[in-house]
């Protein structure tokens, strides 16, 4: 099964859970993980640690990780 959807990974964006959550997904108990993770390379961009195309690469590496292990679909309560 394919999952596609955007997500903004920009400093300002939205929580990364609350952005999944609007397709119906949740990170679960990985979601400090991945947050952490796009701060980090936020942070190394911003300062001039890392290029634009290395933060791109980094940013697809996280993204193609939350689509195919992360992501779980939200259990609905009865």
């Amino acid at each position: 099964m394919n999952i596609m959807f955007e997500i903004d990974y920009s400093v300002l964006a939205d929580d990364i859970e609350k952005q999944v959550r609007a397709y119906g997904y949740t990170l679960g108990k990985t979601r400090k993980w991945v947050q952490n993770m796009v701060l980090g390379v936020n942070i190394a961009y911003v300062h001039g640690c890392i290029t634009e195309s290395e933060r791109e690469k980094i940013l697809k590496r996280i993204h193609n990780r939350i689509v195919k292990d992360l992501l779980k679909p939200i259990k609905e309560k009865k």
